[in-house]
């Protein structure tokens, strides 16, 4: 189980994606499934009839199996065929899925969903026997020793009671980056992060000269950690990368409490080109991790009718192509 597939992790993603979060259940005497996913209104009515779509929540999720007490492809296999029957009664007219790098849910689900690879996510093993800047390329590794010495003060907060510091650098900083609107979250957004999250969060602030220079913020689940967000004051020209810095700070705290994995996830965009993506590879030897999604038409007719609406016919990876464009996956 990761905090993914938590009942409630959906909710804080309802404003964000215009929807209701949706905890759908198969159980049967083959097993149990468990799948959440966000259910949005589409704007666009078609005869009268009010349409939706679904997405999984930011972030990597899927189906996931609860239980199993019989064979689990004849479990997989019911739950496809109950699904496809809630999906044509509640008029779900496409769905999109990220799944899950680490636990890898796209292997059992594939005769369901046929999931396409999108790209790779990094991750770093934590290793006892290991210092984590074992893990970096030569160039991270003495970055991040240059960076013990520079007389930054830090802050590792585990529990997180408020984010309403973060929430404000975070913002100033994607604004100065140019971000998408989608990406400049709200304070309501932080607020509902802690009131359901805090327990499982970890903040790292790093402040030179009463200035702060970087802050990330990290879900922490059982064995996992999640670098969620990560901000660095813009036009920094130290030769300390923040980034790496704050890495190597949460890597020595998940040591410290007997997290296995640290994962970063990918980049903005597709490919091995990506900026983001190159700098997170720099980090890690051996933590790549094949990240797949799925696509789902459920009515052919009503999503057609909807792209000719749109007066689009493709976007290339983007999916559902009916809605704008708000964010890449």
């Amino acid at each position: 189980m990761d905090i993914y597939f938590d009942k409630n992790y959906g909710k804080l993603w309802e404003k964000i994606e215009g929807g209701e979060a949706v905890n759908y259940y198969h159980e049967s005497d083959l097993g149990k499934i468990s799948y959440s996913f966000i259910k949005r209104r589409l704007p666009q009515m078609i005869d009268q009839q009010q349409y939706f779509d679904i997405i999984t929540p930011y972030g990597y999720s899927g189906p996931w199996i609860c239980a199993c007490k019989g064979r689990r492809e004849a479990l997989i296999e019911e739950f496809n065929q109950e699904f496809l029957q809630y999906c044509q009664k509640e008029r779900i007219v496409s769905e999109f899925v990220r799944f899950h790098p680490l636990l890898k849910n796209h292997q059992e689900f594939a005769p369901m969903f046929h999931p396409e690879e999108r790209c790779k996510t990094v991750g770093i093993q934590v290793r006892p026997s290991r210092t984590i800047a074992a893990e970096f390329s030569k160039i991270c590794q003495a970055r991040f020793r240059k960076a013990q010495h520079a007389g930054f003060d830090v802050s590792l907060i585990h529990p997180v009671k408020d984010l309403s510091q973060f929430g404000w650098f975070y913002r100033e900083q994607m604004r100065l980056a140019g971000a998408a609107d989608w990406y400049i979250f709200d304070d309501e957004h932080f607020e509902k992060m802690v009131e359901l999250y805090g327990e499982h969060l970890l903040l790292i602030k790093v402040v030179k000269a009463d200035q702060i220079i970087g802050m990330q913020l990290a879900f922490v689940w059982e064995k996992w950690m999640h670098i969620h967000l990560s901000c660095c004051r813009r036009g920094n020209k130290n030769w300390i990368s923040p980034y790496i810095y704050m890495l190597g700070l949460a890597a020595e705290w998940a040591e410290r409490n007997e997290i296995a994995v640290i994962h970063l996830g990918g980049g903005l965009e597709n490919g091995e080109s990506d900026c983001m993506y190159q700098t997170k590879k720099k980090l890690t030897h051996q933590g790549l991790y094949d990240f797949f999604v799925a696509k789902r038409i459920h009515l052919p007719a009503i999503y057609h009718e909807l792209c000719q609406k749109a007066g689009v016919q493709d976007m290339g990876d983007y999916f559902p192509i009916y809605r704008p464009i708000k964010v890449r996956y």
